[in-house]
């Protein structure tokens, strides 16, 4: 019987070529949203929880109250571990990580800059669940000058040799190194490579390439700075052992160790502990490894995957009711030989499964497909490997029998219910069972695929209206050259510059600290020299004084900075959003005041407002014009743009990257054009 069901399974789908290929690819479309969504959503919900004892493990966290404000950090000070482990038995580990960003890598001619570096205590090993390839977990880390990389790592720099036991070379010079490292007598420095470990997975909050030792920098620094805030500190709790409890002593661990200077600076500080599966969902503190998810994401994925799975399973249901009047004389025939309602039922249900089923074929190739388009809109590094995962595919047999019951069930309950005598008599039954549903179903169809549309060209429209919109600077026609950190890049910018305007084709160049729509640092201006008055918390940008000029940003009182005056020591530019922000009731008023920028070398450092900006959107057009001010600071200096002539634009490019590498031979060239980038 089961054989008989199949065959005319198979031979209806045959026979109606375009009825099959309707409802195959309505369904297989249906079910690859679904399973792009479904892995998204696992991958979220899931995050950091495949770590073995994850419940047991916990962040170390800061509140910190300064006369400038309040603040929750989740980076502490590299004090707080050591100090942990030493006084309280409740901990059975504890481990620092302080990333490095970048860092530029060397083995041989293969040079990088990585981002994903930091150092880390040998304990991380015993906290986190990081899988090795080669090496061992027990003492990777605990000799200095040593590093694990992931296996990304290892296939770029080593390609098929076996990397353990070799180097690697990084240049200190290129990043903001930690002072207390007990090396300093080179720019360069060998790391062994002790150990190589899977790739972090997309699912953690903590994403490593390489991890290097901590025994390099001094211990005793370490131990001491409790004013720093750059090492993310993790904990192990013993069993038996309440989070809130041991958070509630440890509070004030602070006091033990720097508390006359908190007091005599009108400080607070006291730690906190956050569990580990919950940092993605639940914590948005300064200084987060990643970006917190959004529980939003999920549902509006997760209705738009369900939406259209529900508008295939529809199309297939309205489908078959529409073709019922060709099978209803075979229904009548089956029912007349004998065949009872129940068998019909099943062999209808076995038709609409056997075409879930080849729609979950095709599904997967869909889905292959969408992956990498839906990686670059959600940010996210999902991977088809994920769908072979026992569960997941558990779950796809699940949604296979469901949306075939489901498809496949009201037409069968409806074809069978027909009695032979009036099926046989003629058409006269068609349409009148089960029409009132069947309508509703097509109206809902159509309202589901409506709203979908709506949606879809809504946020297209939206794009194009912020891509339109005026920005209040020119990102036309230039190349934007980083520097990563490279110091003698802001002591030579104007040599540098020259350089490269030598070539006809180089209209302008400008030196910043930033470019619009890259991170743009946070600095603090107050009234008073006064350490302990509150100050207001700005965002900042360096630049030349061809800045305003080159990025034809407008003025709205005052000027611009000069080169003929002493704009370098003494100036500060302002935007408007920064007029109110400082109390000041219009541009003009701000002029001429004096701010101070805070103390450096035991010297205070203050700067006179010369002029005010027309706002411009320097952090893209989802966010709101910040206050920001300008000053010509060369030692911030990272970024070079330059403004090119469009004719012959291929050449003028290997002249800028042929000139870099006169320049810098050492270091990768990394330039990019500014629209590009921003949109």
């Amino acid at each position: 019987m089961l054989k008989n069901y199949l065959k005319i399974a198979l031979r209806n789908i045959k026979k109606h070529k375009g009825y099959s290929l309707i409802n195959i690819s309505g369904l297989a479309v249906g079910m690859a949203c679904c399973m792009v969504i479904f892995l998204y959503v696992s991958s979220e919900l899931t995050y950091d929880r495949y770590h073995e004892n994850a419940d047991r493990i916990y962040r170390v966290a800061m509140y910190w109250k300064v006369p400038a404000g309040e603040f929750q950090s989740a980076g502490v000070s590299a004090g707080v571990a050591p100090a942990l482990k030493d006084n309280y038995a409740q901990i059975e580990c504890a481990a620092r990580i302080m990333p490095i960003h970048d860092m530029l890598v060397q083995n041989d001619s293969i040079r990088f800059y990585e981002d994903r570096m930091v150092y880390a205590d040998q304990e991380l090993f015993d906290i986190f669940k990081i899988p090795f390839i080669q090496g061992d977990p027990e003492t990777a880390l605990e000799r200095p000058w040593t590093a694990v990389i992931s296996k990304r790592i290892a296939e770029k720099y080593f390609g098929d040799e076996n990397p353990l036991g070799k180097t690697v070379e990084i240049k200190k010079g290129a990043a903001r190194m930690v002072r207390s490292m007990s090396r300093p007598d080179s720019d360069n420095v060998d790391y062994e490579i002790t150990g190589v470990v899977e790739n972090p997975p997309s699912n953690t909050h903590f994403k490593y390439d390489l991890i290097v030792s901590l025994k390099q920098l001094k211990q005793d620094v370490l131990r001491e700075s409790w004013h720093e805030g750059g090492a993310y500190t993790y904990i192990k709790l013993a069993q038996e052992v309440k989070a809130k409890d041991f958070e509630n002593q440890i509070g004030l661990l602070a006091y033990d160790y720097v508390g006359k200077q908190l007091k005599s600076w009108g400080q607070e500080r006291h730690y906190f502990l956050q569990s580990l599966v919950d940092i993605h969902f639940h914590s948005n503190l300064r200084g987060e490894m990643e970006p917190s998810g959004n529980r939003a994401y999920i549902y509006v994925y997760s209705l738009i995957g369900l939406l259209v799975l529900l508008i295939g399973c529809m199309n297939f249901i309205n489908l078959s009711n529409a073709r019922s009047v060709f099978r209803a004389k075979e229904v009548g025939l089956r029912k007349v030989i004998g065949a009872g309602r129940f068998q019909l039922i099943r062999q209808f249900l076995g038709e609409s499964l056997i075409i879930t089923i080849v729609a979950l074929s095709f599904s997967f190739l869909i889905c292959e497909l969408l992956l990498p388009l839906f990686n670059e809109i959600a940010s996210t590094t999902l991977a088809f490997s994920g769908i072979v995962q026992p569960f997941v595919l558990l779950t796809l047999v699940g949604l296979v029998v469901l949306v075939g019951i489901v498809a496949g069930g009201y037409p069968a309950i409806v074809l069978t219910a027909f009695k032979p005598t009036s099926v046989l008599k003629g058409p006269s039954y068609a349409g009148t069972k089960g029409s009132f549903v069947i309508k509703a179903m097509v109206v809902f169809q159509f309202a589901i695929s409506i709203f979908l549309t709506i949606g879809a060209v809504t946020v297209y429209q939206q794009l194009r209206f912020m891509k339109g919109q005026t920005l209040g600077f020119d990102k036309e026609q230039k190349i934007v050259i980083p520097f990563r950190y490279n110091y003698k890049f802001g002591r030579n910018h104007n040599a540098i510059k020259s350089e490269f305007l030598n070539h006809h084709a180089v209209i302008g160049a400008t030196a910043t600290s930033s470019v619009p729509g890259r991170p743009t640092a946070i600095r603090y201006l107050s009234l008073t020299d006064s350490r302990t008055e509150a100050a207001k918390k700005l965002f900042f940008i360096a630049c030349d004084y061809d800045f305003i000029p080159e990025y034809k940003i407008e003025m709205a009182a005052g000027r611009a900075l000069h080169k003929e005056t002493d704009d370098a020591k003494n100036a500060i530019l302002i935007n408007e959003s920064a007029v109110p922000f400082l109390g000041f009731n219009s541009s003009e008023e701000a002029i001429g005041k004096r701010w101070h920028l805070g103390w450096y070398d035991g010297k205070k450092v203050s700067r006179e407002i010369v002029g005010v900006t027309k706002n411009f959107h320097y952090q893209g057009m989802q966010n709101r014009v910040e206050p920001l001010f300008m000053v010509s600071d060369p030692y911030d200096f990272s970024a070079l743009t330059l403004t090119l002539n469009t004719v012959n634009i291929r050449e003028t490019l290997d002249f800028i990257e042929n000139k870099w590498d006169e320049l810098y031979p050492f270091l990768p060239y990394e330039g990019f054009f500014l629209d590009q980038e921003f949109d």
